[in-house]
């Protein structure tokens, strides 16, 4: 059950990282192309977020032995 579990987990974290990543990319093309400052300052502000999300899946993933 444990080893199926941490697939499932591991899986998971993947599939996490990899929208998170996707994500950013979103983000920062809409914060270079954005039309206004407000808006660079909204998307920017979930760009880190983004990242931070994704640093956090990817130490997760170094501390359990996925990576």
């Amino acid at each position: 059950m444990g080893t199926k579990v941490n697939d499932a987990a591991r899986l998971a974290a993947e599939a996490a990282a990899k929208a998170a990543k996707e994500a950013a990319e979103i983000y920062l093309n809409s914060a270079l192309t954005s039309s206004t400052p407000e808006l660079r300052a909204i998307y920017s502000a979930s760009l880190i977020q983004m990242v931070e999300g994704h640093t956090a899946l990817t130490e997760l993933s170094l501390n359990k032995g996925w990576i």
